[in-house]
């Protein structure tokens, strides 16, 4: 871009020429949140009149995402970009910020359409606690022998399923610091 070339977020979107980075001091950031959320929902609607790519166009990496007005265009963002070829990443410090912006179902709802999620750690408890299960669980099949030597056939097999967390709470507690 020239000097003195006006700057287009849609343009921007639709030519996909180049890094876009919005930042903000401490000080500053409560009088530009009406902005920068203007700003990020202007850019996801602008995505969503690209024509689908399915495959890795942009990415919009927004980094404390508490510090935003509500998005409303969020959880239809990340249900309906990705065949426009968008891909985001959302920085939270902890879910509670979100269920505190958005109400809890919305939140969880956002959480859920992050298809990966990277965990650090936590020094509470409840947060580790929330976060290894939204990780998930693992289903395990196995069987069991046991010999009855009492008897002629003394032998039975039982099927066992078990459910183990992917993550354990304390491995979330315990992790290094980075």
């Amino acid at each position: 871009m020239d000097k003195g070339d006006l700057f287009s977020i849609r343009k921007w979107v639709s030519e996909e020429i180049l890094d876009l980075y919005h930042w903000a001091r401490g000080e500053m950031r409560e009088g530009l949140k009406p902005a920068l959320s203007l700003w990020i929902d202007t850019a996801i609607k602008a995505v969503l009149h690209l024509e689908p790519i399915h495959q890795e166009r942009l990415w919009f990496c927004i980094d404390e995402l508490a510090t935003l007005q509500k998005l409303d265009i969020l959880k239809r963002a990340l249900s309906k970009t990705r065949k426009y070829g968008l891909c985001l990443v959302l920085g939270v410090q902890d879910f509670s910020q979100l269920y505190g912006i958005y109400g809890r179902d919305l939140a969880k709802t956002i959480i859920s359409g992050c298809q990966r999620k990277l965990l650090l750690r936590v020094r509470r408890i409840g947060q580790a606690a929330g976060r290894a299960a939204g990780s998930g669980r693992s289903e395990r099949e196995g069987r069991k022998l046991e010999l009855w030597p009492q008897c002629p056939d003394g032998v039975s097999i039982f099927a066992r399923r078990a459910m183990r967390d992917l993550v354990l709470t304390s491995s979330i507690l315990t992790q290094e610091k980075a």
